[in-house]
């Protein structure tokens, strides 16, 4: 039995060693870029989905190349994202030892389903009591109050983040084919 490779090749993709149970459902941004005090406040990263793949048109502005002016078809990726919601913000410290959490502020009203996410076993006797020293009900640190963050926090914090709670990607049920 010789050139075994041919008569049983191996099977499945050494890319995906090691093969094991995965640590967590959904995925984790483990960098984030580098943040610039110059721009304006913006968000760096959010989860996304690829969702398939497609090709697209387009006009190659490469001065010297073979195909500069001319369209050409590429593939491209769709990245499907679920709507984003901002359920809280936390405001950072610079210390000798790195960032450190100085406040944590949640928004008035946080749906059941967010809470939910928070915790890993959520009860009903302690999930409504889980967020309720956070927000300061509808004073000026509250995020109701408007886009300015908690009167604290200007003065101290130099990087701000997002909790941030999705609504989730809501897929219409394929339609049922009756065959008579």
């Amino acid at each position: 039995m010789s050139h075994r490779k041919f008569s049983a090749p191996r099977h499945g993709s050494l890319g995906f060693l090691p093969r094991k149970r995965s640590s967590r459902h959904r995925g984790k941004v483990k960098s984030f870029p580098k943040d610039d005090a110059s721009k304006p406040v913006h968000l760096t990263a959010f989860l996304g989905y690829k969702a398939g793949m497609t090709h697209i048109v387009r006009e190659v502005d490469r001065p010297g190349s073979k195909v500069n002016k001319k369209e050409v078809v590429e593939a491209v990726t769709i990245v499907e994202t679920p709507p984003m919601v901002v359920v809280g913000i936390v405001g950072y410290v610079e210390t000798p030892r790195g960032l450190r959490t100085f406040k944590t502020v949640f928004a008035e009203h946080i749906s059941d389903e967010c809470k939910r996410r928070f915790y890993k076993n959520c009860s009903a006797r302690l999930c409504p009591m889980s967020f309720i020293q956070a927000p300061l009900a509808g004073g000026k640190g509250s995020l109701e109050a408007g886009n300015e963050p908690h009167p604290q926090m200007v003065p101290v914090c130099l990087p701000l983040t997002c909790c941030k709670g999705d609504e989730g990607l809501h897929r219409a049920p394929p339609p049922t084919v009756l065959c008579s």
